[in-house]
This record gives C-alpha cells, sequence and structure tokens, in this order.
C-alpha cells in the first residue's frame, strides 16, 4: 500500500472509485452526480489547504481516498486538519500516516475527524482509537504534537 497526494491524472479514477463507495454509504439513497463531483475534486485540487490524499495497492488500484482540508478555530488561532471525506477499501493506517504528514505540513496542531455513516459494527470507532484520537462528542480528535512525541 502507498499512500500520496493525489494530482489531476488521478482524478478520473478517483470519482470512480468515490461512487463505488458512494453506493455502499449511509448516504446512497442521494443521488451520486459524477460530472459535479469531478469538477468539485479539481476545485480541491486547485485550492490552497486541501487536496486529495489516495491510497493505492499493489496493482495500482485506488482502495482509499481522504479530502483533506485545513481551516482555523473561530475563536482561537489555532489551525486543525480535518477530512471533508475519508472511504477506504484497504490502506486505512498509510492514508492516515500520510494525512499526518499532510497536517503537519499544513501546520495544522490537531486533527479532528468525523463519520458521516452508519458504523453498527463499531469497526471505525474503533480504527480511530487503536490510531491514537480521543472521542471529543461525536468526532475523533489527535493532538499532533503528542503523536510526534510519542513517534519519537
Amino acid at each position: 500500500m502507498k499512500a500520496s497526494v493525489a494530482n489531476y491524472l488521478a482524478v478520473t479514477e478517483i470519482v470512480r472509485f468515490c461512487k463505488s463507495q458512494h453506493v455502499k454509504s449511509s448516504w446512497a439513497e442521494i443521488d451520486f452526480n459524477p460530472v459535479l463531483f469531478k469538477r468539485n475534486m479539481v476545485r480541491v485540487v486547485r485550492e490552497d489547504g486541501s487536496d486529495i490524499l489516495i491510497v493505492r495497492d499493489d496493482t495500482d488500484r485506488v482502495v482509499g481516498v481522504l479530502l483533506a482540508t485545513v481551516d482555523q478555530f473561530i475563536f482561537n488561532k489555532m489551525v486543525y486538519a480535518t477530512d471533508i471525506h475519508f472511504m477506504c477499501e484497504a490502506g486505512g493506517i498509510e492514508i492516515l500516516g500520510e494525512f499526518k504528514r499532510w497536517a503537519r505540513e499544513h501546520r495544522a496542531s490537531k486533527i479532528i475527524m468525523g463519520i458521516a455513516n452508519e458504523d453498527p459494527t463499531g469497526k471505525v470507532h474503533m480504527f480511530y482509537k487503536l490510531s491514537g484520537f480521543r472521542s471529543v462528542g461525536d468526532a475523533w480528535v489527535m493532538d499532533l504534537q503528542e503523536a510526534q512525541e510519542k513517534a519519537a
């Protein structure tokens, strides 16, 4: 598995993967517009402070996508990174590692993740917990300074 920041050349493959994931999601009753989604993915790649992170399997097929962005708390100047969407068939650990690297590169102090799909088995919650996040309300938060100190 190899995680990286995607470029324009990967957008068509990303659209195809995300469409396949959408039909399995809690949002499947809402139509997926591939033309609009592709236009939005180009915008994510183009805009400062946002990127598409992908993970590819050993056959070079996209098996995970994380739409990353940074923002500033409205009550503090602290910058945090968050996911607009995160979907994976495999390579979750690798793409999360790339997200941590990306977040630090964008001067984020924290990563804040949400879960927008039903998680009846608790698999997603367990993934975040085992990855070093802590639950805050309905979000999962990682302090990047603490994570870096633990890794050292």
